[in-house]
């Protein structure tokens, strides 16, 4: 137990005696009348743990013994405890008052209370029940001195313990008894290795754990009183631990981030907001370094522990509130920094350094605070490194950069070795970067010089490129640059030629010349800079995989082995109109789309025999005799699929064979003689040229670049001309004729000198004993009749006859005499009108009497009349035409127009909902979009986001408004989805898709518009029409979710059955409501009639007391009597009635005059014509728009939403659905609906 002084004062009264208690040295409490604040100390904000001391140790509160050591986690538990006692908010963030500091005040100076729980020892305790003053323990302490040291001189008191003892600096110990003479100088020794105690301050610095530590060993020395030895043991305890401390903790000081100029600290939430930035996955596509800030969190543990265990790897054991959420890879790096704040939390800093790049998203599922990625700038470095300049300036300084960086990269692939097996490149390199060497790369990084000179030595293995060559198209034989050049050059660009043939007759350097014009092509047609047209030529598939494709470098295989190539690679090599690969050895060859393709090969059969000297074709069998070695022994289906993907000029003795590209086996093949085109392709003038380019000297013809220039014209002018053709079979078509032209042309023979010009030419055969000419069937002119032939009569025959052997007359003569003899018959020019001969030639089978006349089947004047509309003389709004030719500006500006979407410039944004969205602008991919303006969000926002009709999308299935809006009207105007499909080359499931919301937004419409519409007006007599139709009936024997709907096991069959009212003349009052028929058989034709339940509680609702007219069949249900309602029924079904004693069957009324004596008047009548013809119209309507399938049966929810939209279209068969009502669906405009009410 331990002991304190007190002192206190007695009240007496005439109740009796108050004794006050405090502890000594405490300031007693002010009174509560008193006119100074209660506390004047306390303070407004939660006081800390070292403010709390300080006040112990200069005497203004009071610390019970038992509650030291007053350790950090006690004292925050006592804080949040006297907050919530006092109504205040906890936490760390917690406000505090003058009340719950003098509660807290309270509380230390009393004592803490005794745990409940009784602790378990491991060796009981000695029961010595004789022994009343001293508690019994398990072990008794073993006391060999004097026994009176460890008491108290009798009438002395004992001291309580002291709050300096914990705070000040314990130099001198009063309790630990005098040493003798033998062990002063081992004591003084150690007091000289031992380090000094730290003062209160220094422990407040510590971490936690180790601050808790040794306030625990300053208690145990309170508690031991004047026990010297327990105060010794207190006393090396306190220092151990400072020693062990100061070995295993390291304490760095605070790390000083500053320029020279400035000499301010950087805490960890500076250096966030000045080097950092917020890891959004919008504005950061991929991040490496990764920070993870915790800022102002609950101290959970040491900066030695939680060091520790990062520096150990041990991330999962770090306490939850830090800890990654999820584990990063075992290849990355973390550092941790850690920043106490003294009050209890911390700033924690957790750095990730990943090996390889990773996605934003995948770099914040790491993270468990806020993550952050570092803001790189240009440092003082950078800057001191650009402004570095060489002593002695060289010319070359003075130059442009982009000139010097080519120049040096030039200079570089030309004269930099390729080899450095002996250290030559090297050399090299470090020769040529210093400054004063004068070469175009003097003072270059050697790294980026070595990099250079490397990408070179690995460009060296496999096909290399080249640039340079001295011939050109108008080089070639003259007829294959007049006749075959023109017609081939546009193929290139989409198929590959293939050549093979004879040696020696000049087909690699024409392939080359060829290879070198389409790359000029491709450079002019793409703008490309810094490039030169060029070809790769190799032997095998294997050595193009070395460098990447270029479109200006030809590929050109040339004489490969056959065992070498496989037909799915020459099948892959010969497809120029895409990006392939091709078989290689340790990876695939690459191959570009529209890249030149060449092979050249000699491998070809025997001449044909079959030929003769004038033919100009050559057989299939003949040609695949000839070309069978150079594909071996592939499929036929291969062997047509490779000519189907290129141009083949086979190259024999005889002749030339050039085959365009076609998969038909009946393909024409040119035989090409003329002018011995198939022994030489090239001019006589150009090789000597050629013969020095073989010999390493290149030399140029004067009028090359001449010849250059119109070469890519020819080229130019001939894709012109392919473009113009609507596919490219039509323009291998054109080929064939014009190469055909070319080898058979047109022979005329010159007239003689003696000849007309316009002399019959059969007279001219005649003469010289030829045959005449006839002109072709079909081309000659055509025989002028007077009307289709009519036989004549035999009469007429005969008069014919004697008239054509006795000879015609004048009269005979005549136009009219002979339509006569042609079998006519003579016109009559007293023609009645159409309209009257019509009238007396009609006979009906009844006459309408003038009662039934004057009666109208539709009483009201309508805006459309009997007839309907004529969709063939009305308009919309807009047409498919108009939607598809709008560019992305105009058709956002129409959608807006037709108030389809939202004009959101200016509006707030639906996103961050602070920022305002700005006017359409290009985004980073070209697209009209609207921007956020707030800082936080810039996000980009389509113009129809959040559309219930257009979507928001990438990749090949998005699709443009413009053809999103043509779907829709197309959608409107009812065109079947295949026929969409074909139209407009959309997803079957995305017009599906579309269907679905039109149907679920009109049934939202049509079912909140329908409880506004009113029948009738309660004024005047109403014609309203009532009729229920059935859409599918369904099989519920099988479906589980209508199972308890079968009340027998014959009856199994469920229907879609609907009711409908309807007011005469104004569709737009349609009502439908869905009925419950009872289940029935299999073979049951129908649900039959509605129920006189369902109809009771339709009728009561809608044309109760409305002075409605009803017109209905004939089923019982509907004559339900309903104040000031008319019934009229008609008979759609004939009936067996019995007349005079005889079965009749009489005859269904559909239509007829009814008369009403009007209830409420003297003797009023109504003539009206009862029937059910608007409704059953209706039906029709509906039935022709709901097509029931695998989706839409009944029960189903999507079948409803189907009739509700073809309700929707009834209410407006005679608007512009693209106008008047659609927009009004979209945006859910209450007046939609108030020109439904009938009035």
């Amino acid at each position: 137990m331990t002991l304190f002084r007190v002192e206190g004062q007695v009240e007496l009264s005439q109740q009796g005696a108050v004794l006050r208690l405090i502890p000594q040295g405490a300031r007693p409490p002010q009174q509560p009348g008193a006119d100074v604040p209660l506390n004047p100390q306390a303070p407004t904000t939660r006081p800390t743990m070292a403010n709390i001391l300080q006040q112990a140790q200069d005497g203004v509160i009071v610390i019970h013994g038992t509650r030291l050591p007053l350790t950090r986690g006690r004292y925050h538990r006592l804080l949040n405890n006297v907050a919530r006692a006092e109504g205040l908010p906890s936490g760390i963030t917690g406000s505090w008052s003058d009340a719950a500091h003098l509660r807290m005040v309270r509380i230390l100076g009393e004592p803490m209370r005794e745990s409940r729980r009784k602790p378990m020892l491991a060796i009981e305790d000695e029961n010595t029940a004789d022994q009343e003053d001293i508690p019994p323990l398990a072990i008794q302490n073993i006391v060999q001195n004097n026994p009176e040291e460890n008491e108290a001189p009798e009438g002395t008191e004992v001291p309580a313990p002291a709050i300096s003892d914990m705070v000040e600096n314990n130099a001198e110990d009063t309790g630990v008894p005098p040493q003798d003479s033998s062990s002063s100088s081992s004591s003084s020794s150690e007091s000289e290795s031992t380090p000094p105690l730290p003062t209160y301050q220094q422990v407040l610095q510590w971490e936690s754990d180790w601050a808790d530590t040794y306030n625990t060993a300053v208690w145990l020395g309170e508690a031991a009183g004047e026990n010297p030895k327990r105060r010794k043991l207190a006393h090396q305890l306190l220092v151990r631990i400072v020693q062990y401390k100061a070995k295993w903790v390291k304490v760095l000081p605070h790390p000083d981030i500053s320029t020279n100029d400035s000499g301010d600290r950087v805490t960890i939430s500076d250096f966030l907001a000045g080097v950092c930035r917020p890891l959004d996955c919008k504005a950061v596509k991929s991040a490496s370094v990764i920070m993870d800030s915790h800022v102002g969190i609950v101290e959970c543990g040491s900066a030695n522990t939680l060091g520790k265990l990062v520096a150990e790897g041990k991330l999962a054991e770090l306490p939850p509130p830090i800890r990654f959420s999820d584990m990063p890879p075992a290849t990355s790096k973390v550092d941790i920094i850690i920043e106490n704040t003294g009050d209890g939390c911390m700033n924690v800093l957790k750095i990730l350094y990943l090996e390889k790049t990773v996605p934003s998203k995948a770099a914040m599922s790491f993270c468990s605070g806020t993550p952050l990625v570092p803001v790189f700038r240009n440092g003082p470095h950078a800057v001191k490194k650009a402004l570095q300049q060489p002593d002695s300036v060289h010319v070359n300084n003075l130059v442009p950069r982009e000139r010097r960086l080519s120049e040096g990269i030039k200079f570089i692939n030309l004269h930099a070795p390729e080899c450095d097996a002996r250290n030559e490149q090297t050399f090299w390199i470090l020769t040529h970067i210093r400054p004063e060497s004068g070469s175009p790369i003097a003072g270059w990084p050697e790294v980026k010089v070595r990099g250079m000179a490397q990408n070179k030595s690995r460009g060296v293995s496999g096909a290399q490129s080249m640039t340079e060559f001295p011939l050109n198209t108008y080089n070639l034989n003259e007829d294959l640059v007049k006749h075959i050049l023109p017609l081939l050059y546009p193929l290139l660009l989409t198929t590959a030629v293939v050549i093979a043939g004879s040696p020696g007759v000049g087909k690699t350097p024409t392939v080359i010349a060829m290879a070198m014009a389409i790359g000029r092509f491709h450079i002019d047609r793409l703008g490309l800079q810094g490039v030169l047209p060029g070809w790769r030529r190799a032997k095998s598939l294997d050595n193009f995989r070395q460098r990447a494709p270029q479109i200006q470098e030809a590929i050109f295989l040339d004489d490969p082995s056959k065992r070498k190539v496989d037909v799915a690679d020459l099948k892959a090599f010969v497809t120029v109109d895409e990006d392939g690969t091709v078989e290689g050895r340790y990876c695939d060859a690459r191959l570009l789309r529209n890249q030149m393709r060449a092979y050249a090969s000699n491998d070809t059969g025997e001449d044909p025999k079959d030929t003769k000297p004038g033919d100009t074709t050559l057989s299939t069998d003949s040609f695949m005799k000839l070309v069978h070695p150079l594909f071996g022994d592939a499929h036929l289906k291969d062997k047509f699929a490779v000519l189907k993907r290129s141009t083949v000029l086979v190259f024999t003795e005889s002749a030339l064979y050039l085959r365009f590209p076609s998969e038909n086996p009946d393909f024409i093949i040119h035989r090409i003689v003329k002018n011995n085109l198939h022994k030489d392709l090239l001019e006589e003038e150009c090789k000597p040229i050629y013969n020095m380019y073989k010999s390493g000297v290149l030399v140029y013809a004067p009028e090359y670049q001449a010849q250059v220039d119109k070469e890519q014209e020819m080229i130019k002018a001939s894709v012109e001309t392919m473009s113009s053709f609507s596919s490219r079979d039509a323009y291998v078509s054109h080929c064939n004729t014009q190469v055909q032209t070319w080898l058979r042309p047109t022979r005329q023979l010159p007239a003689s000198p003696e000849d007309a010009s316009d002399e019959d030419p059969n007279a001219q055969r005649a003469s010289m004993g030829l045959p005449p000419v006839f002109p072709a069937i079909g081309n000659g002119p055509r025989p002028n009749r007077l009307g289709t032939f009519i036989y004549p009569s035999p009469a007429k025959r005969m008069c014919i006859n004697v008239a054509a052997d006795a000879g015609m007359t004048a009269d005979e003569e005549s136009p009219l005499y002979q339509w006569i003899a042609m079998g006519k018959g003579i016109i009559n020019n007293i023609v009645p009108k159409k309209g009257k001969l019509r009238s007396v030639q009609k006979r009906p089978a009844a006459k309408k009497s003038t009662t039934w006349k004057d009666v109208k089947y539709v009483r009201e004047k309508c805006t459309v009349g009997p007839r309907g509309q004529r969709k063939d003389q009305i308009k919309w709004k807009r047409t498919l035409h108009q939607l598809l030719r709008a560019s992305d500006e105009e058709i956002i500006n129409i959608l807006i127009a037709d108030k389809f979407i939202p004009k959101w410039e200016g509006m707030t944004c639906p996103t961050c909902s602070k920022g305002t969205l700005s006017k359409l602008q290009l985004d980073p991919r070209g697209c009209l979009k609207h921007r956020c303006s707030h800082r936080n969000c810039h996000v980009w926002m389509n113009p129809h986001h959040l559309h219930p009709l257009f979507t928001e999308g990438q990749g090949p299935q998005a699709q443009s408004l413009q053809m999103q809006a043509a779907h829709i009207l197309l959608k409107l105007h009812r065109v079947p989805q295949s026929k969409i499909h074909l139209l407009l080359d959309i997803n079957h499931k995305a017009i599906e898709d579309m269907e679905k919301k039109i149907c679920k937004l009109r049934q939202e419409y049509v079912e909140k518009k329908e409880k506004e519409i009113v029948l009738g007006d309660g004024k005047c007599w109403k014609d309203i029409e009532a009729d229920e139709a059935a859409f599918d009936r369904r099989d519920i024997s099988q479906d589980v979710e209508f199972k308890h709907l079968i009340k027998s096991k014959d009856c199994v069959m469920m229907w879609e059955q609907w009711a409908g009212i309807i007011q005469r003349g104004r569709p737009e009052t349609l009502i439908l409501r869905k009925l419950q028929p009872k289940i029935t058989v299999k073979r049951a034709p129908g649900p039959g009639a509605i129920r006189k339940i369902e109809w009771k509680a339709l009728g009561s609702e809608l044309l109760q007391d409305r002075k409605v007219i009803l017109h209905t069949d004939s089923a019982k249900s509907y004559k339900l009597k309903l104040p000031r309602v008319l019934h009229d029924k008609v008979v759609h079904c004939k009936k067996r009635v019995k007349v005079n004693g005889k079965w009749q069957w009489q005859r269904p009324h559909y239509v007829r005059i009814v008369t009403h004596k009007l209830p409420g008047t003297k003797g009023k009548t109504l003539k009206v014509k009862s029937g059910t013809q608007v409704i059953d119209r209706c039906w029709r309507f509906l039935k022709e728009r709901v097509l029931v399938n695998q989706h839409t049966k009944a029960g189903s929810a999507f079948l409803r939403a189907k009739l509700r939209s073809a309700q929707y279209e009834y209410w407006n068969r005679n608007a512009d659905l693209w106008v008047e009502v659609l927009e009004k669906v979209l945006r859910g405009d209450p007046e939609a609906g108030k020109d439904v009410a009938v009035s």
